[in-house]
């Protein structure tokens, strides 16, 4: 999974217009962080940016909390 072409389609997911769908795929994102290609990816600062704009999300505002435990997640130094 933690394979760059997969990675890119976990990012795009990000976007949806599904809630439910962008919040799996934050949830995703928290869990392949901890491998390091999957912090590398998404320590990109495009890919961070996507993660950072679900904050600003009026329609996601109640799942901030998640979007800053992954943002937790991906900054962590092993």
């Amino acid at each position: 999974m933690v394979e760059n072409q997969y990675l890119d389609h976990v990012v795009d997911l990000l976007s949806s217009k599904e809630i439910y769908i962008k919040l799996n795929a934050i949830q995703l994102v928290a869990n392949l962080a901890e491998h390091p290609k999957g912090r590398e990816k998404f320590l990109q600062p495009d890919v961070l940016a996507k993660i950072k704009a679900l904050r600003d999300d009026k329609t996601f505002v109640e799942f901030i909390e998640v979007v800053d435990q992954t943002l937790s997640v991906i900054n962590m130094i092993p």
